[in-house]
């Protein structure tokens, strides 16, 4: 059994603040509910046994003993000389710190869909939250259905240096979320920006850089170039196998990393 602190580090609590202004959400508070929820001031009602179903830490949190004093935070509180368990009304909910309405009313949607095959016509955004909440609470198979759904996302909207990002934040594996977006931008005309090198952080942006010199370094060693490179946008001779062979050098890729299917 997870420990308190492991499950809770999770669904950090927020400083109480004056509940008297909190609203029960329109849709999502249930009235069948049985865990009460509280983000961004707006109370969810949602069914305990769909968490637990679904996520190993809300199954820890909800399997941990009753505290054996007063002044434990978290799971329970403690209201005068009774020790009351949190999420069982509207005066002491779960309160879930690093969390915007939005961004749970989306990843709600998932979970509460009958089959995640079912399309809820959610923004990339949306997609990017889900993955988020999924990946901090542990859902796993909400996790995977935001990766594929992402993995599938069009590069004019999810562009190689967001995709990079993502792959990076939430450990994604695989040549789609790798090899690939670091072949588009390696071989792009445009240089790195600043805003793509805050995206990326400072190491993947030296590394980055790197691998661009020793992909254009095909330049100064070929004379017969044909002036296409110039209406094609390509800065570089060298066919794409070749480009990723640069990339699995430089950033230290393995063939069976780059092959082995998505880990959740």
């Amino acid at each position: 059994m997870a420990s308190f602190s492991s499950c809770h580090s999770a669904l950090r609590a927020e400083p109480r603040r004056d509940l008297k202004q909190a609203t029960r959400h329109p849709l999502w508070y249930f009235a069948d509910g049985n865990c009460i929820f509280w983000v961004d001031n707006v109370l969810f009602n949602l069914h305990r046994f769909i968490l637990t179903s679904h996520s190993a830490v809300f199954r820890a949190l909800f399997e941990l003993p009753p505290p054996t004093q007063r002044g434990i935070h978290g799971k329970r509180s403690v209201f005068g000389e009774m020790c009351v368990v949190e999420g069982t009304d509207d005066k002491h909910p779960i309160a879930l710190s690093g969390v915007v309405v939005s961004d749970f009313e989306a990843f709600l949607t998932i979970l509460y869909l009958p089959v995640y095959e079912t399309d809820p016509g959610l923004s990339l955004d949306q997609w990017v939250s889900i993955l988020e909440l999924s990946s901090r609470w542990d859902f796993a198979s909400i996790r995977m259905h935001a990766i594929s759904k992402l993995e599938i996302t069009p590069s004019d909207t999810l562009n190689p240096i967001l995709r990079l990002s993502l792959a990076l934040k939430y450990d994604l594996s695989g040549r789609s979320w790798l090899v690939r977006p670091l072949t588009s931008i390696v071989t792009r005309k445009e240089p790195l920006t600043c805003q793509d090198a805050s995206i990326l952080g400072l190491n993947m942006t030296v590394l980055i850089a790197r691998a661009r010199e020793e992909v254009r370094s095909v330049f100064e060693v070929d004379e017969e170039w044909c002036n296409s490179c110039e209406r094609c946008g390509k800065t570089s001779l060298l066919e794409e196998d070749d480009v990723e062979e640069v990339i699995m050098e430089v950033f230290g890729f393995t063939a069976a990393e780059i092959s082995q299917p998505e880990q959740v």
